[in-house]
């Protein structure tokens, strides 16, 4: 197996050998565009999917838009299960990618259709629907500078796409939980601040914002432009959070979780043994909110919102600023990307999480915790990370206090 830091003539004179796709992930990661021709000759080629996978995560990492036609034209020939591979490196390397309704009929075809004819829509709000409970239902494309993705692999592994990551730009955040159904939601901060440009440009929309509408949207397109292409539900909610720091570990639901754990069914499973369980071993490496009780869903969810800037300190002359507006009966709110993990850990305990990552807005958060008053949020949930429907639904009209939509 070659290391990812081979010289550049050993990774060329092994390309022809059993190495190839440590190869491509090499070139990949040292965006060697030269060799560029040579990875999508080689995707084209391939028989194996795994080979596939990670030959279309090298092309990724290459970020040369030079591969895109031949990757457009390869679209309309590739088997259906290549075609969401081959979507998330189009994706990547032409954005904006497609805002699909997952839940209509053939996904996969409509996804073909999308990249084989070429379309380029224009960034931003594409359509809003405003709904009966208060929420929007919108259609945004979106460059994906901060998005939800798999970290590439080094060199070949098991699955090419496994594990996940929120991302701004090249900065990775957090790592967060894979697909898989049977394990456990984890979230790990990675110690690097979010940028601030996106974030900046909307704090007018946020300062005071009494309801959500599609003017309010219209303050915040500069943000949303910086999503992944989905459809989202917007919801305004009020929370009444608390803060957790590592101090106090064992309030955060990352740990308090391990004691909540029933089976699914008492007759096949035992109680769920956390005798290993520490709070340290759960902590998700920042101080975070989280609402001080799970929403009764049918399964109980806990909510935690994760900074993307440190909230050790605070600029407290930009907090007492932010608590003179409340205070005057302005009606600022903070802006974060949710989305809700619905699991079965082990295949035994039922557990729900409803993460939220705030975009802009700390010190407004902690402003209206000072007061001893909800916060007000603007949670943009795609629904592409959520699924099922039915239960995000549930959350958000807890949250919300409204009654249910039922997305289709």
């Amino acid at each position: 197996m070659l290391p990812p830091d081979a010289d550049p003539e050993l990774l060329k004179s092994a390309w022809d050998g059993p190495d190839r796709v440590d190869v491509a992930l090499a070139w990949g990661h040292a965006r060697q565009h030269q060799h560029t021709h040579r990875v999508v000759a080689a995707l084209e080629a391939t028989d194996s999917d795994d080979h596939f996978d990670h030959l279309a995560v090298a092309l990724e990492l290459m970020g040369d838009s030079t591969a895109v036609p031949a990757l457009r034209r390869l679209m309309a020939a590739v088997p259906a299960n290549r075609v969401g591979s081959l979507a998330i490196t189009l994706g990547a390397l032409a954005p904006p990618g497609p805002a699909l309704d997952w839940t209509r009929a053939d996904p996969v075809e409509r996804l073909r259709r999308w990249w084989t004819e070429d379309r380029r829509p224009e960034l931003g709000l594409a359509d809003v629907e405003h709904q009966p409970n208060g929420w929007l239902l919108l259609r945004c494309h979106g460059t994906g500078r901060i998005r939800i993705a798999h970290p590439p692999p080094l060199r070949k592994r098991t699955w090419a796409r496994w594990s996940k990551a929120l991302y701004v730009g090249d900065r990775l955040l957090y790592h967060l939980s894979s697909d898989c159904p049977t394990c456990e939601t984890v979230l790990g901060w990675c110690g690097a601040d979010a940028p601030r440009e996106g974030a900046d440009a909307v704090g007018h929309a946020l300062r005071d914002l009494p309801t959500l509408d599609r003017r309010s949207l219209d303050g915040l397109e500069p943000l949303l432009c910086q999503l992944g292409s989905d459809r989202y539900i917007a919801a305004l909610c009020e929370l009444a959070v608390e803060r957790v720091d590592e101090a106090e570990a064992e309030r955060s639901w990352y740990f308090r979780r391990v004691h909540h754990r029933e089976p699914e069914d008492p007759d096949w499973a035992d109680a769920y043994d956390g005798s290993e369980d520490t709070p340290a071993s759960r902590w998700p490496g920042t101080a975070h909110f989280q609402l001080p009780d799970r929403v009764p869903t049918p399964i109980p969810t806990a909510v935690t919102l994760l900074p993307t800037q440190p909230i050790d300190s605070f600029d407290e002359a930009v907090l007492a600023e932010r608590r003179r507006a409340i205070a005057d009966g302005e009606l600022p709110a903070a802006v974060g990307l949710g989305w809700l993990e619905s699991r079965c850990v082990l295949g035994d305990y039922p557990e729900s999480f409803f993460q939220v990552v705030l975009l802009d807005g700390h010190h407004t958060l902690e402003a209206w915790r000072r007061q001893g008053l909800p916060a007000r949020l603007v949670v943009l949930c795609p629904l592409s990370r959520s699924w099922p429907h039915q239960e995000l639904e549930a959350a958000l009209t807890l949250l919300q206090g409204v009654r249910p939509l039922h997305l289709t």
